[in-house]
């Protein structure tokens, strides 16, 4: 003993904060639960207990009460309760260090140090995750028949383990009950295990295979021959050694997995130094792997008939983990079939339940649903994220009461964020009102209204507004959504802001609206960092907002910027990347790039991913077409032609000239068909679409088919579209005003100085810019001028506009600098501080009803 004294462990007042070492103890405690099973079978108490003692840990009291076991089993069971009480020391590590230098013979240290690998090696959820915790065979554990595998060696002398296999055998009772909701399945004779940890496990009785275990802290494995073992070892304790025969599931004959990091992908982590993400790719190579197994082994029907993939923990592993799912794109686009499986099998695992209890076999089913269908809109499976929350609604309704009213709601709330990604705007609107109809019997509660957090709704509603063309209810529940989002919502406050950066510019509220893309970026990168989606996100209503106003150097910088990332995020051809492709397109075009073909380039990239990714017929494709055929930045240049495709023609012999502008026309015909059944015949969308088919058709010299009458087709497109926004859009709406001022510059153009001067003077009479200078009101004051000049009378007229657009120059003089790169480095300002600065009369109205309510519940 006394050279035991002299052995160096940890110290006793080596303690983390209270905060930090609460995480820890939570996280050891689950360590301790998981592997219980193996603990009580394999310690030895009187080979412990002495260095437990000596360090201080144990007292003669514990080790008392801990010798009142009656077998084996029951010590070590007391030694397990009691360990974790010692809170005011680092009981953990004491144990471990306990395991690596107890008092057994040198094959007890092997068998301990297995123990701690294990311990070490289990695998903990995030903090910040949601865990999964879904048995696929809790409800029918009675039935199960646990595999057989050889005993492990008994620790000890003979005569400990004599006894230990007369009288202290573990009962299959026993097991069950300290086992939990662990998966215990058999294929084809195999023992399998799908644990509550994320992992395939194969009972193993062979020391060397121990060593291909659990990756730590990733919940990947290693794929060699074989699916590696799990921590713990379940044993039936009846089973005689002669008849447990080892049996390993095996690869699939002829299987090797199809996935990989992109080299391209590869050489640009590399290139940058960026180990950290090289690391998570292999992490999330290695857990998608593990995935990929499985549905190969399903695909050869190895699997259980009652497995189901959208529950087990290989998948579970994934979905704990949000911040990561982006990295997973690369590899659902391989395998194909994956996303479809899924689907069906939380679908089919919700039918066999059949109605919905208040348990937490549910709860948990429900809450893998949600993350569920958040990972599939990271993978732009926005029909299948669908399936999955209308599967959850109709399970939902087979108990209408309390216990279903908040998960209805969230769901709801998730069914309207879904339909608007996927353009499905009439579904956005009917999944509003089914969450608008939920709340109403939850504010009836008392506190019901606490309950309800209406932010990510409202800005839901504001987004599917704003895309249908009710720009000022949409901007009004834009504001509104800001001041309903929680401080400690995220993912909501970045979503919000991007909402807003639309929301203002719609308005022509200019300043606000870039003071908004800015701060979007700047708590992006605070709350998560450069290499995550939302950042990117936010770059790219940036984007939005410089390629509209911001007419300088910087708008490509940024567009450039945002498309490297995109890659570097996602390394394969997906939405985010194709967006990019069109903000970095519509940046060399407003700037007049020409000098290569990078801006055609682009617009191309994104229109090509875009239909890989959709399809040719899907509603989001109309964004891609209105670049690559007409951007909307360049409209008021009929000299010039405002598309990537206009642009090429122009720079082109006049042979390849006139098969461009037709090949223009039959993408602006696909986009105008896409916008109808998107929005309906009269629209925002479809008007734009038609002013787009003005443009090429004023564009083009000759046309092949003789039933297009050039001047009177591009015309009528032109009015079409003027048509269509007077009863969409209120007569200020700036959308409005700028198909006035296009139909107004096409007769100025056109040498018809009557009919130009109507709209012209419609525009200058009604647009209101706050202050900031816009380039397209500035040309329909010079093309009024011209128009003027054209008519060859009238001078007075012609000075009195000539004045009135020197003091609107005056009064609107261009915005230089108005971002920088430098801004997008500056330290966030707090959200809350931030909505008193960009809405400070809606954060005074708020502040008012806070207190109000205050007031009522103290009254009450």
């Amino acid at each position: 003993m006394s050279d035991l004294c002299n052995i160096q462990g940890p110290t006793i007042h080596n303690i983390p904060n209270s905060m930090e070492m609460s995480r820890i103890e939570r996280q050891n405690m689950m360590r301790m639960r998981i592997n219980r099973i193996a603990l009580v079978q394999e310690i030895k108490v009187e080979h412990i207990i002495p260095v437990l003692k000596d360090a201080g840990v144990l007292s003669k009291q514990d080790e008392q009460k801990i010798n009142t076991g009656s077998t084996i089993q029951d010590k070590a069971r007391l030694l397990i309760d009691i360990i974790p009480t010692k809170t005011k020391c680092d009981w953990y590590q004491y144990f471990v260090y306990a395991l690596l230098n107890s008092l057994g013979d040198s094959e007890s240290h092997q068998r301990y140090q297995i123990l701690v690998d294990f311990l070490a090696n289990t695998f903990i959820p995030q903090p910040n995750s949601t865990p999964l915790k879904i048995s696929l065979t809790d409800s029918q554990v009675g039935d199960l028949k646990l595999p057989k595998y050889d005993k492990l060696p008994d620790i000890g002398n003979t005569e400990n383990s004599n006894q230990r296999e007369d009288s202290d055998e573990v009962s299959r009772e026993e097991i069950k009950e300290e086992a939990g909701s662990v998966n215990i399945l058999v294929i084809d004779g195999t023992g399998f295990r799908m644990n509550e940890n994320g992992e395939i496990e194969i009972e193993r009785n062979n020391e060397s295979d121990v060593e291909n275990k659990l990756l730590q802290s990733t919940g990947s494995y290693k794929f060699d021959d074989k699916i590696s073992t799990d921590q713990t070892s379940v044993a039936d304790p009846q089973a005689s050694e002669t008849d447990s025969n080892e049996q390993n599931m095996i690869k699939p004959e002829n299987w090797a997995s199809r996935l990989e990091i992109p080299d391209r992908l590869l050489n640009v982590l590399q290139t940058e130094g960026d180990q950290d993400l090289v690391e998570q790719e292999n992490k999330v190579l290695l857990k998608m792997q593990n995935l990929e197994m499985i549905l190969a082994l399903k695909e050869e029907s190895k699997l259980p008939e009652d497995f189901q993939i959208a529950t087990c923990n290989a998948l579970g592993a994934i979905l704990t983990e949000p911040f990561y799912y982006h990295h997973y794109v690369k590899y659902f686009k391989i395998l194909k079939s994956l996303p479809r499986d899924i689907v069906y099998s939380y679908h089919s695992m919700l039918q066999s339940i059949g109605t919905f209890e208040k348990t937490d076999e549910c709860n948990e089913i429900m809450k893998s649903g949600i993350l569920l269908s958040d990972f599939l809109m990271e993978l732009s499976l926005f029909s299948e994220a669908e399936k999955i929350i209308v599967s959850i609604l109709n399970f939902l309704n087979t108990n209408q009461g309390i216990d279903t009213w908040m998960l209805k709601y969230q769901a709801a709330v998730k069914l309207t964020q879904i339909q608007n990604k996927d353009y499905n705007f009439q579904g956005a609107e009917q999944a509003y009102f089914l969450a608008v109809q939920t709340t109403w019997p939850i504010q009836l509660m008392t506190f019901g209204k606490d309950l309800i957090s209406e932010g990510d709704l409202l800005m839901e509603l504001s987004h599917y507004q704003l895309e249908q063309g009710s720009i000022s209810t949409g901007f009004g529940w834009a504001k509104r959504a800001l001041q309903e989002l929680s401080s400690t919502n995220h993912i909501g406050i970045i979503n919000g802001l991007c909402n807003g950066v639309m929301a203002y510019s719609s308005k022509l509220q200019i300043m606000k609206a870039r003071d908004i893309a800015v701060q979007a970026v700047l708590l992006a990168k605070s709350y998560f960092g450069r290499n995550h989606p939302m950042y990117l996100k936010a770059l790219l209503y940036l984007c939005h907002f410089t390629s509209e106003y911001v007419h300088e150097e910087v708008t490509i910088h940024i567009a450039e910027m945002t498309l490297q990332l995109a890659w570097k995020l996602y390394g394969c051809e997906c939405l985010q990347v194709a967006l990019a492709h069109r903000a970095l397109s519509k940046a060399l075009m407003l700037l007049h790039r020409f000098d290569n073909d990078d801006y055609y380039e682009h617009a191309m990239e994104g229109i090509r991913i875009a239909r890989i990714v959709f399809g040719n017929q899907h509603s989001i494709l109309h964004l891609f077409l209105h670049t690559f055929v007409g951007f909307e930045g360049c409209t008021m240049h009929f000299s010039l032609t405002a598309s990537a495709l206009q642009w090429k023609a122009m720079n082109s012999v006049e042979e390849v000239k006139d098969s461009t502008l037709l090949w223009a026309e039959t993408e602006a015909k696909h986009a105008l068909s896409i916008a109808k059944s998107c929005y309906g015949e009269i629209s925002l969308r479809t008007a734009q679409m038609h002013t787009l088919l003005g443009h090429i058709y004023s564009s083009m010299k000759s046309h092949p088919d003789p039933s297009v009458k050039l001047p009177v087709d591009a015309e009528t497109n032109l009015k079409k579209s003027v048509s269509d926004m007077k009863l969409c859009q209120s007569p200020k709406s700036q959308f409005y005003l700028l198909s006035v001022a296009t139909l107004g510059i096409y007769y100025t153009v056109e040498n018809r100085p009557q009919e130009a001067l109507r709209y012209l003077h419609e525009v200058i009479d009604n647009v209101d810019s706050n202050g900031i200078y816009i380039w397209w009101i500035h040309a329909c004051y010079q093309h009024l001028i011209d128009s003027y000049n054209q008519l060859n009378y009238n001078t007075a007229a012609q000075e009195i506009i000539t004045d009135k657009m020197n003091q609107w120059l005056d009064n609107h003089t261009k915005q230089e600098g108005l971002i920088t790169l430098t801004d997008l480095e500056d330290q966030a300002m707090p959200f809350d501080e931030f909505l008193q600065k960009i809405d400070s009369w809606g954060s005074k109205v708020k502040k008012v009803m806070v207190q109000n309510d205050e007031t009522n519940g103290q009254l009450n």
